[in-house]
């Protein structure tokens, strides 16, 4: 009990004993003392003065309870009208998230699930009833929930989005699709980890198509790769007939006519001069013939391939007056396939052509190392720059189609102090196989 209401209780209790003692007084005709009616009296007047005091007191006391409570009840009503937006909020995101196509899991900060739209259950086979408040531990392997939980522990620690492409199997196991997911954090005001939205972008059919696309890019890259070794046998084919054929003709033609301008005598000087001509269109002939068995198939190429770039260079030199020097390293690394050699040589024919194709080129350094597992090939040149137009992007594509037949790489750098360094990179029949 309370200070106050002893006090009251005190004053009511003499209140009540002086009006008993004025009753008594009044009842039996007892006359009361003066000295004690004075002290009655000023008892009384305390007593009054003491009542007013604790009515005022319970009156303010009295309106500060209802104040307090009615601040109580706007604060109920508030946080009633919060929790009605609140949930009003909620209806509207589980509407929002029913209309995605995709679909997307709210979790809270354990991993645990606490909000998922009908494209989700559709895609698991699982209803959002069945899988609130749990992991999906219950419908899905081990293994995978574990990756799981320790990605989704991984993003919320890193507190940015995270996309990654991975399989999840359904609620069955039966079916497992490829899907995108990104997976976003929600923090609170503190930074303490609140929810992760995960948003599954189905590209099943995407990988499928992308599956495809690498299958026909492959069997169009092996065609290809048949067609130039088909060509480079027509080329060594035709070679070698014009070499047995038009070369040995030629060569008796030329057997013949020398013999005939060695037995035409002075006395028949004009006879002697037009075979002279004859002899000099026959070695004119012969040296083209030759050209033209070189370009279709260089004789160089059975003696190996840096023997063959070794000739070509020195072509190049003499026919552009470019100086040209060759560096060869690892080229104890034979090529088991020659018609593969000679893709390769017309590759580097082809750079040196576009090569030839840079402005204020005077010299181009050629390196050739041949690894275990890939070929490199490098042209250094000290020129003004890639040449631009048409005709230069024209020679880059078909070096790069050529190289692409082998599944190799081109790369071309601009040095700051000028000139420009072209790499080609082409794995070797042993990288091929192990790719």
């Amino acid at each position: 009990m309370g200070t106050v209401e002893m006090r009251w209780i005190a004053a009511s209790a003499g209140l009540t004993l002086l009006a008993g003692l004025a009753v008594v007084a009044a009842v039996f005709a007892v006359p009361i003392p003066l000295a004690l009616s004075g002290v009655i009296a000023a008892a009384a007047s305390g007593l009054m003065i003491h009542n007013e005091r604790l009515r005022r007191r319970v009156h303010a006391r009295t309106a500060q309870l209802e104040r307090s409570n009615q601040q109580l009840r706007d604060e109920i009503a508030t946080r009633s009208a919060a929790e009605n937006a609140l949930a009003a909020s909620e209806r509207r995101l589980h509407d929002i998230l029913s209309t995605l196509p995709m679909p997307v899991v709210v979790k809270d900060a354990q991993s645990r699930i606490a909000l998922m739209n009908h494209a989700a259950e559709e895609k698991w086979g699982v209803r959002f009833e069945q899988a609130a408040g749990g992991t999906g531990a219950a419908w899905m392997p081990a293994a995978y929930m574990q990756a799981v939980l320790a990605d989704e522990q991984a993003v919320l620690a890193g507190g940015k989005v995270v996309v990654r492409e991975s399989q999840i199997p359904d609620a069955s196991g039966a079916r497992v699709m490829d899907v995108e997911s990104y997976k976003k954090p929600v923090y609170d005001v503190h930074g303490n980890p609140l929810s992760l939205i995960c948003v599954y972008v189905d590209i099943t059919q995407r990988k499928h198509a992308e599956g495809a696309l690498q299958r026909s890019f492959l069997q169009l890259r092996e065609l290809t790769a048949k067609l130039e070794l088909l060509k480079e046998d027509d080329h060594r084919r035709i070679a070698q007939g014009i070499h047995d054929d038009l070369g040995q003709n030629l060569l008796a033609l030329k057997i013949d006519v020398e013999m005939l301008h060695a037995r035409a005598s002075q006395r028949h000087p004009r006879l002697k001069r037009r075979v002279g001509h004859v002899l000099d269109t026959l070695d004119a002939t012969i040296r083209s013939v030759r050209a033209i068995i070189n370009d279709l198939h260089p004789s160089t190429l059975q003696l190996g391939l840096p023997v063959a770039l070794e000739w070509l260079v020195g072509q190049f030199e003499k026919r552009s007056g470019i100086r040209c020097a060759l560096h060869v390293a690892g080229a104890h690394v034979p090529m088991q396939d020659p018609r593969r050699t000679s893709v390769i040589f017309r590759i580097v024919q082809e750079a040196l052509v576009h090569v030839l194709g840079n402005a204020g080129v005077s010299r181009v350094d050629v390196a050739l190392v041949a690894g275990p597992e890939q070929l490199a090939i490098t042209l250094a040149d000290d020129g003004e720059g890639i040449g631009g137009g048409d005709a230069a992007q024209q020679r880059l594509r078909a070096l790069r189609e050529r190289v692409d037949v082998f599944g190799g790489d081109v790369g071309i750098e601009c040095a700051a102090a000028g000139g420009t360094r072209l790499s080609i990179l082409i794995p070797t029949e042993t990288g091929a196989t192990a790719a």
